[in-house]
């Protein structure tokens, strides 16, 4: 539902979220690493970021609103060399949802042919883009009462190989029109919708040519994250 008392919410210090023991003014084990920053608008805040060395576990972050809104997530992208080169990303997810949704750089060689965009690839870019924090659409949802979970990566892409920084930097809540929610809701399940194709890699399980490891689930949560 929306109403006229809406207006856009911003939440640019994340040093609320929750339980506070698991955040930190360092790196350090268990913990995510609160980190200033400032936009060149001027807006402050205080981002997380977690390396996957110090097994930061699961927040909550409170929205305090009420409401439907279009969600946007500001990601510091990161990189660190370690045995190979790591990028950020965030795993996100909302009290209803089955699985973590994931947001991570964007790869601009994956685009269909021809539909190329006139942007540098983060990977080769210069020093600049891992110091720019990016804004990623997400998903519109009826935020009442609601808290964002976030977490690192999980098995196996945590691994030696992976090794993905998890980085959020701030949340923009944006009141959602009456247009969102009819495609939102058109975008649910319904009995006349339950014929679906899948393709998906199974590299993550097999392992991959380029040396990545098999790994092999223990949890149903993670066939929840994954499909």
């Amino acid at each position: 539902m929306t109403n006229d008392t809406q207006k856009v919410i911003l939440l640019s210090d994340l040093s609320n979220a929750q339980p506070a023991e698991a955040l930190a003014n360092r790196p350090c084990e268990n913990t995510w690493y609160q980190m200033d920053y400032e936009l060149e608008d001027g807006t402050k805040g205080i981002m997380l970021t977690a390396d996957p060395h110090y097994r930061a576990p699961e927040i909550r972050i409170p929205l305090g609103a009420e409401g439907s809104y279009r969600i946007y997530i500001g990601v510091n992208y990161l990189f660190q060399c370690w045995k190979t080169s790591s990028y950020g990303s965030i795993w996100l997810k909302l009290p209803e949802d089955p699985g973590f949704s994931r947001i991570g750089m964007e790869r601009y060689d994956l685009h269909a042919e021809g539909k190329y965009r006139p942007k540098i690839k983060p990977e080769k870019a210069t020093k600049e883009s891992y110091n720019t924090i990016y804004e990623v659409y997400w998903r519109t949802a009826d935020l009442t009462g609601k808290d964002l979970t976030v977490c690192m990566p999980q098995p196996p892409y945590d691994n030696e190989f992976m090794r993905e920084l998890a980085n959020i930097s701030f949340i923009r809540l944006e009141p959602a029109t009456e247009e969102d929610i009819a495609l939102e809701t058109d975008l649910k399940p319904r009995d006349e919708t339950k014929n679906m194709a899948v393709i998906w890699c199974a590299g993550a399980l097999t392992g991959h040519t380029a040396g990545h490891y098999m790994h092999h689930p223990t949890e149903s949560r993670w066939f929840d994250d994954d499909f």
